[in-house]
């Protein structure tokens, strides 16, 4: 009878490891920034849950540096990115492009139809996030303004999007994000287009080149084939 229920668990032991070389279970650890959220992600992780729902889904937000010390360390296995991470261990597909919009206060108007020319503005506040750890998606943003002629000179400070939202709301400053942000409504402020454009911002998913787990495979396809889908 024991040698019997040894060979049982062993039966068992064997279905779990296959299940888990298949990707059936097992656990993802996926860091993300935050803007992030107000693209594709939210559609990416319930297309994966459909497709996977025995794997358990860590999500982690994180900027980029955080992102890029998380994959080294191997305390998480997928990071989306924006832009992506440069390093010669980590695999980058890119998943979509988008143009950045200004988020600014309600109270300031916007002369035509065009949108928001930037170098029209004498010195607004310019509200960037992360303050730290550096470089970071406010060095992308100061370099397109650089290379634009616009006035960066009075900067506010802050550590993740949703602060730098709430600063624009309450009019202490405007803030360039990525177009996707603009599709959510948040009272005390708008959204507009900047004219002539400032740039673009790129979204990626990346994951270390020694990977090999079959779920995190998984995961990149289904979010390769979401970012077609929304192209």
């Amino acid at each position: 009878e024991r040698g019997k229920s040894i060979l049982a668990q062993l039966d068992d032991t064997c279905l779990e490891v296959r299940r888990l070389g298949q990707g059936a279970e097992g656990r993802l650890r996926v860091g993300f920034v935050g803007s992030a959220t107000f693209g594709i992600l939210p559609n990416i992780i319930k297309s994966f849950r459909a497709n996977y729902p025995e794997v358990n889904l860590s999500l982690l937000p994180m900027n980029n540096a955080q992102l890029h010390r998380a994959l080294i360390s191997r305390e998480i296995d997928v990071a989306f990115s924006r832009p992506e991470l440069h390093d010669s261990e980590f695999i980058t597909k890119h998943l979509l492009e988008e143009p950045l919009i200004a988020a600014v206060p309600d109270t300031l108007e916007v002369n035509g139809p065009g949108g928001l020319d930037l170098r029209t503005l004498k010195a607004p506040s310019l509200i960037l996030y992360p303050e730290f750890p550096r470089p970071s998606f406010a060095d992308v943003v100061l370099s397109y303004c650089k290379t634009m002629g616009v006035d960066t000179s009075r900067r506010v400070w802050t550590m993740d999007l949703q602060t730098a939202l709430s600063l624009v709301s309450i009019g202490e400053g405007i803030c360039v994000v990525p177009a996707s942000v603009g599709t959510a409504t948040r009272n005390g402020m708008r959204f507009h287009k900047i004219n002539p454009p400032l740039g673009v911002t790129s979204l990626s998913v990346n994951y270390r080149l020694d990977e090999q787990g079959r779920h995190i495979n998984n995961f990149i396809r289904i979010a390769q084939s979401v970012a077609r889908k929304t192209i």
